[in-house]
């Protein structure tokens, strides 16, 4: 009776440590980060629908300046694209990418996916920059996510192509 006792006692420890070093290396990582920059005058129309949403005080998106575009020829769209591998054994829920602004930032633009990573697995995130024509594309970065209900967040910095 006494060893079996032991025994259970054992197991019952063994399964907590599992745990402790489950939700401990619960991490993802960033292998790849590329962007690209589209002036806004190439894409006239998504450029005034934009313009119109922060006139408005409407749309998706975070808003990092007061200022308001005027002219397309002024600005650029910056669209990074982030490879994520989890390779932990939870599923990393409600992805979200934010950036850090730097002056003449005007707009992250908004996205309403709600964007999920499977255990064991690699995916691509997208986030969208609006930003003055002159501004280069270097940024730090912030990933959040939740792996059963607990936060997590890591940084990373864009660097020159």
């Amino acid at each position: 009776m006494r060893a079996a006792a032991v025994l259970t006692a054992l197991v019952f420890l063994a399964a907590c440590a599992g745990l402790v070093y489950l939700y401990q290396t619960a991490e993802l990582t960033v292998t790849d980060i590329r962007y690209s920059a589209v002036e806004a005058s190439v894409q006239p129309e998504a450029f005034e629908e934009i313009r119109q949403q922060i006139v408005n005080g409407s749309g998706l998106g975070i808003r990092l300046s007061d200022e308001v575009p005027e002219n397309a020829a002024d600005w650029q769209f910056i669209t990074y694209s982030l490879r994520i591998k989890n390779a932990t054994f939870l599923t990393a829920d409600a992805l979200e990418i934010q950036i850090t602004p730097m002056a003449g930032d005007v707009l992250q633009l908004g996205d309403e996916t709600v964007w999920s990573l499977p255990a064991r697995s690699e995916g691509d995130l997208q986030v969208t920059l609006m930003t003055s024509i002159h501004m280069h594309a270097i940024r730090e970065i912030t990933v959040r996510w939740y792996m059963d209900g607990k936060p997590y967040s890591l940084k990373t910095r864009v660097s020159g192509n």
